[in-house]
């Protein structure tokens, strides 16, 4: 199998398949999985026999629960045992590991679901270990292997259900021109919210259908409760449980952020007494409000300036706020969450601690006051739904599965192959799901000179995460064509795919060298550097915030987070990657003299400020800048000059600003906020929004 191929076939396989694990730090425990030693605060001890072979099993499932029957199956296969056997190998497990109550390693949130607590990381052996490694008896290391590969096989196997699930009716719920998105029915399933953007416009509004009907396409019109202003999301609402109440997210995604609640007219399909209950500004943005009484709201909320989101309670009579969750050591903390009030259970996800851009289902369960993790997905999660009191309907890697309450999971077969997004609890059984594209973008060209559009790469599918190489003028972008989820280079109007990839993967961001023949391109937590025929030269999991090539096109330049700490790094391409730390920042970007611009905060400020590091190794503080900065392309630094995209109104402009004299020109209007550039500043390439059609359906899925 050639390099590429191995990109096509192989990007997503763990570390710890291809090399030697020499040890697995288990919170402050070191474990040598193969002498069986345990080391903790200080003393060493042998862990063996049956207690060895559970703790493995937590081990290689770490990230999710496991059940007792799990357990009892990998112990005794299906012959019954007393109940205590099973404890006192626990007992002993936890003895070993110096466990004790409250319970910080082995936790047991509930009678018979069991996890492992602390952050679980694989430790690999160097090169030069591996040498000595190959030197030992070759026979022990072949059975060691396959032992392991035994146990990984069993673990597998009883990863999967005994559910099986199938969907026995498929049905429209809505069909109105333009997008749709998020969606909430009330408990006795008889109304419907959901928010709609019409063709060419960017205000999403708030609407409202009745759902008390053999046809649930024609059970009444649709009605507007709220309209907004020009640009304005009304988004992510949600019933009361009883339905006589609604709360919902207004923003604009720039300036302003509110919850907001109303009275539900049912006969009507109209609101009375719209107020905001909560202001939360872009930099405290909150998210998917939810009631879990008639008095009280749920809601996302970070727990400080560029802190993570957190589950808090608003109690709307007296504004009190009490947490809930408190996820500390993640980027974005638990984005996202969603109430089933009969269990009184909150099913929310939360940005993967060990998995950079993943995504953790969570279960927060008020009547136990437990919190525990369910499973862990190596791709993002934007929405689950309550199937019922004990499932949960999320994103598997390629299609949608049912996960029980206990961890467990089964695969949901997709629909005509028909794309569904955003689901949403429709009653006992039933779940609601937007079919269709939520987005549709194309890959534009200007000539900066003439003012001209280029729409020569345009297509029908969707395209975008775009970089042009500065010198040879080729656009490296993704896109959907064909049917494939792919990494597309376009040079002199000829178009090469260069890397498939699923349908789940995510590309964060993108970069191509100014010759065009590297590039760069984050996949989920996954650095990759690839050549312009596909060719891999690098594969990195680590988690990167900006990346650039030099000019020279030697180096590769990134901004990795490491060690709690974001630093610029270079990769010296023709010395096997070689890496050199150069400052501690993000998002470079280097210029012809081998200067490298980069941002970073300063005294807990709420904006980025601006660098330059000389290639002497000067350090220049310039400006704090209010412009986004989510990809590398957010901004470019050509000939002493900052560009980047200012909103004047509705209108987007690409704007210069010179380094030295601060002086601000307006260059040309574009349509999005990303953007590339060639070194003459003569070229750019950016996307357009394309318009797109979905409506909203409802499954109806049987055991």
């Amino acid at each position: 199998m050639t390099t590429k191929e191995k990109l096509y076939e192989q990007y997503n396989i763990q570390r710890r398949d291809n090399k030697v694990v020499e040890f697995i730090s288990v919170g402050n425990i070191k474990y040598n999985p193969k002498s069986s030693e345990i080391e903790n605060n200080g003393k060493t001890t042998i862990i063996s026999g049956q207690s060895k072979i559970v703790f493995d099993y937590f081990i290689e499932n770490h990230h999710r629960s496991v059940t007792r029957k799990e357990l009892c199956q990998l112990l005794w296969g299906n012959k019954e045992v007393p109940e205590t056997r099973f404890y006192q190998v626990i007992v002993t497990l936890r003895k070993k590991l110096g466990d004790s109550r409250p319970w910080k390693i082995i936790d047991n949130p509930s009678t018979n679901l069991f996890s492992i607590k602390p952050k679980v990381v694989f430790h690999f052996q160097t090169e030069q270990q591996r040498g000595r490694l190959r030197r030992f008896n070759f026979a022990t290391l072949t059975l060691s292997l396959l032992i392991s590969i035994s146990v990984l096989a069993f673990s597998f196997k009883h990863q999967e259900s005994s559910y099986d699930y199938t969907i026995v009716e498929s049905e429209s719920v809505t069909d109105i021109k333009g997008e749709v998105q998020r969606a909430a029915v009330s408990a006795d399933g008889k109304f419907l919210l959901f928010t709609h953007k019409a063709y060419n416009s960017p205000t999403w509004y708030l609407k409202a259908k009745r759902l008390d009907g053999d046809n649930l396409l024609n059970t009444g019109e649709i009605k507007t409760l709220i309209t907004g202003k020009h640009g304005e999301h009304n988004t992510e609402p949600a019933f009361s449980p009883l339905g006589n109440k609604i709360a919902w997210v207004k923003t604009d995604y720039k300036k302003y952020c509110s919850v907001m609640v109303a009275t539900f007219v049912s006969e009507s399909l109209s609101i009375l007494n719209p107020r905001n209950v909560l202001d939360c500004s872009i930099k405290n943005f909150a998210r998917t409000p939810q009631w879990r009484s008639e008095t009280s709201l749920l809601i996302s909320l970070p727990q400080g300036i560029n802190k993570p989101n957190g589950i808090e309670e608003l109690d709307l009579n007296t504004n009190k706020r009490t947490k809930i969750t408190s996820p500390n050591e993640s980027v974005h903390g638990d984005y996202s969450l969603f109430y089933h009030n009969k269990s009184k259970k909150i099913a929310y996800l939360r940005q993967s601690i060990t998995q950079g851009t993943g995504s953790e289902l969570r279960i927060y369960d008020f009547l136990n006051e437990k919190d525990y993790l369910l499973k862990s997905y190596p791709h993002p999660l934007f929405s689950v739904a309550w199937l019922n009191a004990e499932n949960i309907i999320a994103r598997g890697d390629n299609e949608f599965e049912i996960v029980n309450v206990s961890g467990l999971a089964t695969k949901l077969k997709r629909l005509n192959n028909t794309s569904l997004y955003f689901p949403f609890a429709i009653g006992e059984n039933s779940v609601g799901f937007v079919s269709g594209k939520i987005k549709d973008k194309d890959i534009v060209k200007y000539d900066l000179s003439s003012r001209e559009k280029d729409n020569s790469l345009s297509s029908s599918a969707l395209d975008h995460k775009m970089a042009m190489a500065k010198k040879s003028g080729d656009v490296v972008f993704v896109s959907t064509r064909d049917g494939k989820h792919q990494l597309l280079l376009a040079r002199d109007r000829h178009i090469t795919p260069l890397v498939r990839f699923r349908e789940r993967d995510q590309v964060l961001d993108l970069a191509i060298s100014s010759n065009g023949k590297y590039i760069a391109f984050m996949l989920d937590s996954q650095l990759n550097v690839i050549d312009n025929t596909g060719e891999l030269y690098l594969r990195k999991n680590i988690t990167t915030i900006g990346l650039s090539f030099t000019f020279d096109d030697t180096k590769l330049i990134a901004a990795i987070k490491e060690d709690s700490r974001v630093k610029v790094v270079s990769y010296s391409i023709s010395d096997g990657f070689k890496r050199t730390e150069v400052v501690d920042g993000f998002m470079p970007k280097t210029t012809h003299s081998g200067d490298i611009y980069y941002f970073d905060y300063i005294n807990k400020s709420k904006q980025p400020t601006l660098f330059r590091r000389t290639s002497l190794g000067e350090i220049t503080k310039l400006f704090e800048v209010s412009f986004p900065l989510f990809r590398s392309t957010s901004f470019d630094v050509i000939d002493e000059k900052l560009y980047y995209v200012d909103s004047v109104g509705d209108t987007k402009i690409l704007v210069s600003r010179d380094l030295n004299t601060d002086d601000i020109s307006a260059i040309i209007p574009v349509d999005s906020m990303y953007f590339s550039l060639d070194e003459s500043v003569s070229q750019l390439v950016s996307t357009i929004d394309a318009p797109v059609q979905n409506d909203l359906i409802r499954l109806r899925v049987e055991r």
